[in-house]
């Protein structure tokens, strides 16, 4: 489905508070030829399959929340694609007038901006060549990484896999705790945990906190340089029952790359 379509499922579970609900399910009874992410699950799927072709119902053992209740809200999300066609070819037309006028005005005014910037030449300008070198950017940890950078400051930048996990549960922070019989650090992330999940650029989120630096210090047993960047392979992940909180169990493995 696109990204329209995307939204207005998501918010149609939000109204059926069942939004982190779906994601776990998801995680723990997907179809096998199913992606491995919900998102990726969106993206592919027909809007109109997105309930029905999730996941296995017959594996739920909630009474509440079992096959019954997943059946008939599959039905009741046809039923709103449906009403939502409805309105939409009835006001399409008046939409498509406004838009073309939208998109007159907008050429108009590029075509206009284009002729000034023909207009002027390059009388006053001191050029010189930009360092290609100055704004290196790194690579983006994978789905079974973090990547942590100490020169500006501590941070902690999330995969995307993890990100999407944690915007559809609507998780907004974690805290880190110590699994007794592996003595491995756990992140569990939920909401109103001690550490906020920020945004830390477009499309992506970090942990940004000194204290969370000098736990993985401690726990690598060593001290970050400033001037590389650090992959921290993650070991696990895993729901707990309620699908309130999501674990993340950190490896001791990593590797570097210099700034």
């Amino acid at each position: 489905m696109n990204k329209k379509d995307e939204n207005a499922f998501k918010r149609f579970l939000g109204n059926h508070g069942v939004n982190v609900m779906f994601a776990g399910l998801y995680n723990q009874f997907k179809y096998e030829d199913n992606p491995d992410t919900v998102k990726e699950f969106l993206e592919q799927v027909p809007r109109n399959l997105a309930i029905a072709y999730a996941f296995d119902v017959t594996k739920i053992t909630s009474r509440e929340f079992g096959a019954k209740y997943w059946n008939e809200l599959d039905q009741k999300w046809r039923n709103f694609i449906n009403k939502t066609d409805e309105r939409k070819s009835f006001e399409e037309p008046q939409i498509e007038r406004e838009e073309k006028a939208i998109k007159r005005e907008e050429k108009a005014a590029a075509a206009a901006t284009t002729v000034r910037v023909v207009e002027n030449d390059w009388a006053g300008l001191d050029l010189v060549g930009i360092n290609a070198t100055a704004n290196k950017s790194m690579p983006m940890p994978d789905e079974n990484e973090v990547r942590v950078n100490t020169k500006n400051k501590a941070v902690v930048v999330l995969n995307s896999a993890l990100v999407q996990i944690l915007d559809d549960a609507g998780f907004d922070s974690m805290s880190i705790q110590v699994d007794r019989p592996t003595n491995r650090m756990v992140w569990v992330f939920g909401k109103g945990q001690q550490f906020n999940v920020t945004k830390y650029s477009k499309d992506i989120k970090a942990i940004q906190y000194k204290a969370v630096i000098e736990y993985l210090e401690k726990y690598l047993g060593r001290s970050f340089e400033p001037e590389k960047y650090y992959y921290i392979k993650i070991a696990q992940r895993m729901w707990n029952k309620s699908h309130t909180q999501y674990a993340v169990i950190m490896s001791q493995r990593f590797q570097t790359i210099d700034r």
